[in-house]
């Protein structure tokens, strides 16, 4: 989920929250904002960050809409795809150190000499 997906999402989720039955304009999130915290967030930003222009928020925006929508900050992070390289195995884990009746074994980088 992209960080303008999950700004849209929160405004509609907070949209029912209130009672209203649609999702919060960004207008309406902007003066919530303002009302709820003191502080200002620019409609064109995220409007920015919705579209996708803009992929990533300032440490203040973060906390601020954290704040508004109390959610942890850590909310607006991705995190990077999976790679499928070498994850999952083929076969459970092995019971003891065997790897028999496995169809691959995982990759184990070779210790450094020191």
């Amino acid at each position: 989920m992209t960080l303008g997906e999950k700004i849209r999402y929160l405004r509609e989720v907070e949209g029912s929250l209130r009672g209203l039955n649609r999702p919060l304009t960004q207008q309406e999130l902007m003066k919530g904002i303002q009302t709820e915290t003191g502080k200002t967030i620019s409609q064109s930003y995220l409007s920015q960050i919705e579209g996708g222009k803009r992929p990533h928020m300032t440490q203040s925006s973060r906390t601020l809409l954290a704040r508004f929508f109390k959610v942890h900050p850590g909310f607006w992070l991705t995190t990077p795809r999976a790679t499928t390289r070498n994850w999952p195995p083929t076969c459970a884990p092995p019971k003891v150190s065997s790897m028999s009746g496995c169809s691959r074994a995982p990759s184990v980088s070779p210790a450094i000499p020191r």
